[in-house]
């Protein structure tokens, strides 16, 4: 229901018509909107309409492009020396863009629409990516899989399911060896469905949430803007049969002078002046009882749910107390980031053909994780201080003592503390 339906159905003008009639219509101007987000330029119209869909996304690809990509080999030891050409395509991915540039649209690219992918350029006579000269973010909308088959469980390698890739710029097609193509799916998405249009994002069910958002924020923009209905301008003139409607010509001459000569702005006359014969009917209501912004932040935090933002991040009429924030930020990372920043290690480590060597991306920086490093530095010195009188009093070995400080799975051997020469002995009981 649109908001002069909200107010004037409050005063019983419209009892007895049937509800669809009450159905929302834009501007009343134009027809009302529907977005599809079944589909890419469904999403991407989502993106654009919806600044909490676009807000949580850009924050979280933000949030990601904060780890440091390393190159360490199984001792976690920097061999970035060693692939060097890989090194610094991570550095400087193209010509236009740098690694926290590639990160954030990459990701972008992955949380909108579930599904992201990656164009490595590798020169004309080599195969290997780690021998590309470029990585391009695509765009899903703008790529399209060629397939061999259509069921992938037989398939041994990428080549046995895709036969290309094409990519769609201005007009112009690219055909693409799917090994040079890195694709990386959204957790939610169902991989059996390799075709960009059949996959899902974490935003595919919000329609109506989504709906619910762009239709309050233009409600509001329209309250500001002109403070919505007023009021109804009558006729009073009279004639032998009684009052003397206004004429298609006349209602809309009346309404147009009135937008564009009366108002709240400096350049707009706030006194009507007239020779026709007009009545006024005021219609008075309470913005508060259009629940604006209680309908809005439920369906926010419909939208935050579902791509596991913290609503506590997001502004918010009651606030967020710097504890509150603190806390949301650490549960962004832990719960969200880190773990997607894992699928883009074994992604990249795969693609860019790492021997002996993988990805590692690391969060140790962010200062709201060095916070927790600390509690849990802090938890481990009194643990270790806790265990030291039971090892000391030999009532667990020294396995033992590992094994409850998460150092190891399970004991391996039986080694007992003594206190001659600070000796510890085997097999002592």
């Amino acid at each position: 229901m649109g908001i002069l339906e909200k107010i004037l159905s409050r005063k019983g003008y419209f009892k007895g018509l049937p509800m669809s009639w009450m159905t929302w219509k834009g501007d009343c101007n134009s027809p009302g909107f529907t977005i599809k987000l079944d589909s890419m330029s469904g999403l991407r119209e989502a993106y654009c309409k919806c600044s909490p869909v676009s807000t949580i996304i850009n924050r979280t690809a933000s949030s990601l492009s904060n780890g440091k990509w390393w190159i360490v080999d199984e001792k976690n030891n920097d061999s970035s020396k060693r692939y060097k050409n890989i090194s610094d395509l991570i550095k400087k991915p193209n010509p236009l863009q740098t690694r926290t540039e590639f990160i954030i649209q990459t990701d972008t690219y992955r949380s909108l629409y579930g599904i992201t992918h990656v164009y490595a350029v590798v020169p004309e006579g080599f195969s290997s990516v780690s021998d590309a000269t470029a990585l391009w973010p695509i765009n899903p909308e703008r790529i399209e899989p060629i397939f061999k088959k259509d069921i992938i469980y037989f398939a041994q390698s990428i080549e046995d399911i895709i036969e290309k890739y094409v990519i769609t710029i201005n007009g112009s097609t690219i055909d693409v060896n799917p090994r040079h193509i890195l694709t990386i799916r959204d957790s939610f998405g169902d991989i059996s469905y390799l075709n960009r249009n059949k996959n899902t994002s974490r935003i595919g069910g919000l329609h109506y949430e989504i709906r619910n958002i762009i239709q309050a924020q233009e409600a509001i923009y329209s309250l500001n803007k002109d403070r919505g209905a007023q009021g109804i301008i009558t006729n009073k003139t009279k004639d032998a049969s009684g009052n003397v409607p206004f004429s298609p010509i006349e209602k809309e001459k009346i309404q147009s002078d009135y937008q564009r000569k009366y108002g709240l702005n400096e350049y707009q006359s706030k006194v009507i002046i007239t020779d026709s014969d007009l009545g006024w009917l005021p219609l008075s209501f309470n913005v508060r009882d259009l629940m604006l912004y209680e309908g809005i932040k439920q369906n926010i935090e419909s939208v935050s749910d579902a791509l596991n933002y913290p609503f506590e991040l997001l502004a918010n009429q009651k606030g967020t107390t710097f504890a509150n924030r603190s806390e949301a930020i650490k549960y962004l990372y832990q719960d969200n980031v880190i773990p997607t920043s894992r699928i883009y290690e074994e992604k990249f480590t795969e693609f860019l053909d790492l021997e002996n060597a993988v990805i590692s991306i690391d969060f140790s920086d962010v200062e709201y994780l060095k916070e927790a490093e600390k509690e849990k530095a802090e938890a481990l010195l009194k643990m270790n201080q806790a265990l030291q009188i039971p090892y000391k009093l030999k009532v667990i070995t020294k396995e033992e003592y590992r094994v409850l400080l998460d150092m190891d799975e399970k004991p391996k051997g039986t080694t007992y503390y003594t206190e001659e020469n600070g000796n510890k002995v085997t097999g002592q009981s």
